[in-house]
């Protein structure tokens, strides 16, 4: 099953109506959305008005349709989010992700005004890779593995960081994968001391790089926070 599309400018709209929901919907938009590239369309508007409530799952999916659409060198954007629904992508991090519209006339012109990419681009990478993390923290959070998610994050923001070492924002983001991944092997038993090691290194370069970035800072304490109770809880030490 798929939502209908129509065309405008030469932009798809998609418009999906109902519940975004692991019951049901969630595969739908990210279905459509691969249905839609595979015809050569690379301009993707969704519009969610029609949207009446979404879980964790449609979140993700949501997520994976623009990472699907990058990946694929087309511009995935959104407009006339709900209220409800706007307000839980913003408490979940998740709205910064994406352009998004209330005016379709102005959404369809965005994407004429798009600059050309270049395969070489760091921020293309690092906003890549926060994307990628995001999906990571959601399929964590509904109990779901995110390990194939970390691997996309831990590998965009790698390469946008050997594009550009002084991105400031891209090592936090590589401790927050690796927390996620430490926190999925905690919970299913397996040993997590090889990620706190790493998201050790990025927090301690992210402050190296920009000592003045309280998120820097933050990402630390998080590491130590999760590394801590690792420890309690298992009698052992991260060295």
């Amino acid at each position: 099953m798929s939502f209908p599309t129509r065309l405008n400018a030469g932009v798809t709209v998609i418009e999906p109506e109902g519940k975004i929901a692991l019951a049901g919907g969630a595969d739908e938009i990210h279905n459509t959305v691969v249905e839609v590239l595979d015809t050569g369309t690379g301009k993707i508007l969704m519009n969610l008005e029609g949207v009446s409530f979404m879980d964790s799952s449609g979140i993700g999916k949501l997520v994976h349709c623009l990472t699907t659409t990058t990946d694929r060198d087309g511009s995935f954007k959104l407009l006339k989010i709900p209220r409800k629904i706007y307000d839980v992508l913003e408490i979940t991090q998740v709205l910064q992700l994406f352009e998004h519209f209330d005016d379709e006339q102005e959404a369809i012109a965005s994407f004429d005004q798009a600059v050309n990419r270049n395969p070489n681009y760091h921020y293309a990478f690092a906003n890549r890779g926060l994307a990628w993390r995001t999906l990571a923290l959601v399929e964590l959070e509904a109990d779901r593995n995110p390990m194939d998610a970390v691997e996309a994050a831990r590998s965009d923001l790698s390469r946008s960081l050997e594009l550009n070492p002084r991105i400031s924002f891209a090592y936090p983001e590589q401790v927050a994968a690796e927390v996620i991944a430490a926190r999925w092997a905690m919970a299913n038993k397996g040993s997590p001391e090889g990620r706190f090691r790493a998201a050790d290194r990025a927090a301690t370069r992210a402050v190296e790089v920009n000592p003045e970035n309280s998120i820097a800072y933050q990402s630390a304490a998080e590491v130590h926070r999760w590394r801590a109770e690792w420890e309690l809880q298992s009698g052992r030490s991260v060295t």
